[in-house]
């Protein structure tokens, strides 16, 4: 993220945003950038990392002062964008919600920064990543608090949010838990988890999405559970598909916080509140041999994941990606739980690789400790971050001189689409579906180079593709701007 997004205001259209100088925010940013040193960790801007942390103090510090939150609310805005840019692929055929609506139910969570970092635990952030961990926990929180208004406004049938997509996740545990809670009886709590154990088998033989099922599978589930049903009583299809559908009620009964507010879920579950950064100074110093040790951690990361080989490719729509397990499953076409194995596996060859690194290049006998695994993944994380920029980069520079010239209009110079279309003799549809074109050809180049250097080859409409068409239209401005 350029400084810049510390300091810029969002101007509304319908398929984009303007983004407009706050004058006084910039020139506090401009003052810090002469006083501040660099942080001495890897990460895109060093210098950006560092105003960012001094910031994050001043906030913990000074919660209501104007100046300060003017640039937490700038840089949440911008995390807003990004995070509804991403999610907005995966809404399917809810066209009645747009990237404008996605934006500004997100944008509500920038109205006070310093609750939305209240529960920030930097006690968690190893080995200096302080800042990749910083903006990743943004973006969570902004996704967990964006879904339950996405599904306010559209209902449930969204993100695998149907009653029967919850019982699709569910385990036996928790549907029992949520049968209880909802005040059924011992004997329909026991019926309701054989109609869910019947659905489950039915579900892993059938090589078909649960929410493609049609009167046909519930009345095949309705058979097996006759079958294992030790009492006469047979039940029918649409009985199945009516159980099915109130243990899912129960569960989001069990599931869901009270629908009060947006803030719903912000509070921490401890009443008292431990500010870790209250009274520690901010240190601005640039340790180069400090630097040279953490390069170096990277590159030994970088290595490990290489080692890996295959096996890398999880990880890769893990880490990189940002793909649940159930997600990689469905992509890969393997059980869930192989999923996890290879993931659980992946760490410990990577713990054990970053122990003997400790050993060999910091002299040290003592394994690290198991806290610096957060730090461990966060290298993970940046490591897949950077080569997914490198992805999109060669994109870009694949395109002729008319798509960069068009590019660059767009989304440096910010030009309307309708003065575009007169520069370049075209009507403003046209220059839209131009755009939509080069996206797409930028989407194609990068999914090429990542299923060549992984040795994948991912399903054409499925979370994967999806995910890279939300990473490319979120890292086009920031990248050109650096090719510029």
């Amino acid at each position: 993220m350029p400084l810049e997004y510390f300091y810029t205001l969002p101007c509304v259209e319908e398929e984009r945003i303007l983004w407009q100088i706050e004058p006084r925010s910039r020139r506090h940013i401009e003052s810090l950038h002469q006083i501040i040193q660099p942080v001495n960790y890897p990460v895109n801007d060093p210098l950006e990392a560092a105003i960012a942390q001094y910031l994050f103090v001043q906030l913990r510090q000074y919660p209501e002062d104007e100046l300060i939150l003017n640039h937490w609310m700038a840089f949440l805005l911008r995390r807003c964008e990004i995070v509804a840019r991403r999610i907005l692929p995966l809404l399917g055929d809810h066209h009645d919600i747009g990237f404008d609506d996605l934006f500004m139910m997100a944008s509500v969570a920038a109205i006070d920064p310093a609750r939305f970092f209240k529960n920030f635990d930097e006690s968690h952030v190893q080995l200096g990543f302080w800042y990749p961990t910083f903006i990743r926990f943004t973006d969570i929180k902004l996704k967990h608090l964006l879904l339950p208004e996405l599904r306010r406004s559209s209902g449930n049938n969204m993100f695998g949010q149907t009653n029967l997509g919850l019982v699709a996740r569910s385990s036996r545990k928790r549907v029992r838990e949520a049968l209880e809670h909802s005040g059924y009886g011992n004997a329909q709590i026991d019926r309701y988890l054989l109609a869910w154990q019947c659905f489950q088998e039915y579900k892993d033989s059938v090589n078909r999405r649960f929410n493609q099922f049609n009167a046909r599978d519930f009345q095949n589930i309705a058979t097996r559970y006759n079958e294992l049903n030790e009492s006469e009583n047979s039940v029918s299809g649409s009985e199945i598909q009516t159980w099915l559908d109130n243990i899912g009620e129960a569960i989001r009964r069990l599931s869901d916080p009270p629908r009060i507010s947006f803030w719903t879920g912000f509070s921490s579950d401890s009443h008292e509140e431990t500010n870790l950064v209250e009274n520690i100074p901010f240190e601005t110093s640039y340790d180069e041999e400090m630097a040279e040790k953490v390069s170096a951690f990277m590159q030994a990361i970088a290595n490990l994941l290489n080692d890996l080989k295959e096996k890398q490719q999880i990880l890769f729509l893990n880490y990189g990606l940002e793909l649940n397990q159930k997600k990689i499953a469905e992509e890969r076409g393997i059980n869930q739980s192989t999923v996890s194995r290879h993931i659980d596996g992946s760490f410990d060859r990577i713990w054990s690789g970053v122990w003997k690194w400790f050993q060999r290049e910091l002299e040290s006998k003592d394994n690290p400790p198991k806290e610096e695994l957060a730090g461990i993944k966060a290298g993970v994380y940046q490591h897949y971050s950077d080569k997914l920029d490198r992805y999109v980069q060669n994109s870009i520079r694949s395109v002729n001189e008319e798509s960069w010239k068009l590019l660059k209009l767009f989304y440096l110079v910010k030009q309307p689409l309708s003065e575009i279309g007169n520069m370049f003799q075209r009507t403003e549809e046209e220059v839209r579906d131009r755009l939509n074109a080069i996206k797409q050809k930028l989407c194609s180049k990068t999914v090429d180079q990542i299923q060549a250097e992984f040795n994948l080859e991912l399903q054409p409409e499925g979370a994967a593709i999806n995910a890279i068409r939300a990473i490319v239209e979120t890292r086009l401005e920031r990248i050109l701007q650096h090719l510029d």
